[in-house]
């Protein structure tokens, strides 16, 4: 597994398509791109979090044990998603914490993932205005 991270439009994508023609020796076909990188895995996070704020009173649960484990059911479910994938991931904890409750747990969320990821992952980079940084 690959982790590539960075700011929007930096190459991410791209770098992680070339991991992985390096991997296979040769161009990658769109099915094989859609079959071994894991796009945009931010939006996936946001995405389960607005289903489970359609499920539950989002805004006036708090930090219970039964919320963590509806959290926790959500990162296995997109942990089991990116094994042995090239994942791509902005950055999302590197500006401002924002206000809204619902966008500071996105943002946790997102950070417990990658962390697990970034340890799991044969290689780690940050691209910086499309140039692979090698972090791990």
């Amino acid at each position: 597994m690959y982790l590539v991270i960075g700011g929007s439009y930096q190459g991410k994508y791209q770098y992680a398509v070339d991991l992985l023609e390096t991997q296979l020796g040769r161009k990658a076909t769109d099915a094989e791109k859609e079959q071994n990188i894991v796009r945009n895995l931010h939006d996936r996070v946001f995405d389960s979090l607005n289903q489970l704020a359609c499920n539950i009173e989002f805004d006036t649960m708090s930090f219970s044990d039964e919320f963590d484990r509806e959290l926790d059911k959500i990162e296995a479910a997109i942990l089991e998603v990116c094994e042995e994938k090239i994942v791509t991931c902005n950055e999302v904890g590197m500006g401002i914490v924002p206000m809204d409750r619902q966008e500071r747990i996105y943002r946790e969320l997102v950070g417990r993932i990658l962390r697990k990821i970034a340890a799991k992952s044969e290689g780690v980079f940050r691209m910086m205005a499309g140039i692979p940084v090698k972090i791990k």
